[in-house]
């Protein structure tokens, strides 16, 4: 089976943009993005890019022709499955992933929202209508098969200290639900989730939370 890998923005357009660091969505997409197409092919699953450098596809440089490419890259593979990556921006915090309800792109969506959520946590509700009657994603809209838009986290809040720590642990994550569903062979060293330091930390620390409070009772 193939995927259509997608890294969100590129080239003229760098998507959202950390205003203190300046880190761009666009470079973390495509890390992701070519770092996942590794582990896919390892796994023998088919796949297709519709940007492998900091270009935009096709080099276009209006966004609604440079959508309309990413589609049509996409639907040219045949692919069985889009999987488009982003990163949020206003202030908010946790991963989401967009979809046309129903199907099996939700069936995807909810497998990566799994591996994904106890890393990066979930905003709102973690599977969401990317359709006609909801955000009217264009990649979702005018891709013929199963369509996701994950985005990673929130580029300009707490989240990006997270993005960062597991920028080249998302490959790894996403793989393994993305290989089941395509039929890949996924090798035992693909968890279906990586214990991160930060959230090591975190568990230590809400241990000794736990203890100080049964202490003062």
């Amino acid at each position: 089976m193939k995927i259509c890998i997608d890294p969100g923005h590129g080239g003229y357009d760098p998507g959202a943009v950390n205003r203190t660091d300046g880190t761009k969505e666009k470079d973390i997409t495509l890390i992701v993005g070519m770092e996942l197409k590794e582990l896919l092919e390892s796994q023998g699953v088919s796949v297709v890019m519709t940007r492998t450098s900091d270009n935009s596809p096709g080099g276009i440089k209006t966004l609604n022709a440079e959508l309309q490419k990413r589609c049509d890259i996409c639907n040219a593979s045949k692919a069985d499955l889009f999987l488009s990556l982003h990163v949020n921006a206003g202030g908010g915090v946790g991963a989401e992933a967009y979809v046309w309800p129903g199907g099996r792109s939700s069936t995807v969506a909810a497998s990566l929202m799994a591996v994904l959520s106890p890393i990066m946590g979930v905003h709102g509700e973690a599977v969401k209508d990317g359709g006609p009657n909801g955000r009217n994603f264009k990649v979702i809209c005018d891709t013929n098969p199963p369509a996701v838009l994950l985005e990673l986290g929130f580029i300009d809040s707490s989240d990006l200290t997270k993005i960062k720590a597991n920028l080249h642990n998302f490959a790894g994550v996403l793989a393994a639900p993305l290989g089941k569903f395509l039929g890949g062979k996924v090798p035992p060293s693909i968890p279906d989730h990586v214990v991160t330091k930060l959230e090591l930390e975190q568990a230590i620390n809400d241990l000794r939370a736990e203890m100080m409070s049964l202490i003062r009772k």
